[in-house]
């Protein structure tokens, strides 16, 4: 029988996935998706040779629809990020890329419990903020940046109330 040496085989990611389950599969799948950059952006779908009528960011049609942009640098996730950090009483630390939002869990001090709720705090905002961008794209309409920080705050209410 011929041995197989898997370090040759499985290629390795440099952000490994952190599968919380403090949330739904869906939303370990859409933070996967972002770490890979395998969302379905307007520059994505443009890179891979979609024709789409414009690659920029539906929210204010200023800058390309690109990960960074959409879920860190444009004005309504910078703000719900901000009402967020607030929310958790959490010192406000600056990004500029998915990949920092995303490892910023590993610079919080604290209980391995409490880097796993905020977490889970960070990946459901992503989530809502896919949400908020989908909503504008397919159904033409937008939330409030205040509805998606209450959504979020609504979601663990009653994700708490349910574990009681």
């Amino acid at each position: 029988m011929m041995k197989v040496d898997r370090s040759k085989i499985l290629r390795t990611v440099p952000n490994p996935t952190r599968w919380n389950g403090f949330v739904p599969r869906k939303v370990n799948i859409l933070v996967w998706r972002i770490r890979l950059n395998r969302l379905p952006t307007k520059s994505n779908l443009d890179h891979r040779g979609i024709d789409i009528p414009s690659t920029l960011c539906p929210i204010y049609n200023l800058e390309v629809e690109q990960l960074d942009h959409l879920f860190t640098k444009c004005k309504v996730p910078a703000k719900t990020w901000d009402a967020i950090f607030k929310w958790l009483d959490i010192q406000l630390i600056s990004f500029d890329c998915i990949n920092g939002l995303i490892n910023l869990i590993d610079a919080i001090r604290g209980s391995a419990n409490k880097r796993r709720v905020i977490d889970a705090v960070v990946n459901t905002t992503l989530w809502y903020l896919w949400r908020f961008r989908n909503d504008i794209v397919f159904e033409g309409r937008k939330m409030r940046n205040d509805s998606i920080v209450d959504s979020i705050r609504q979601y663990y209410f009653l994700g708490l109330v349910r574990n009681l």
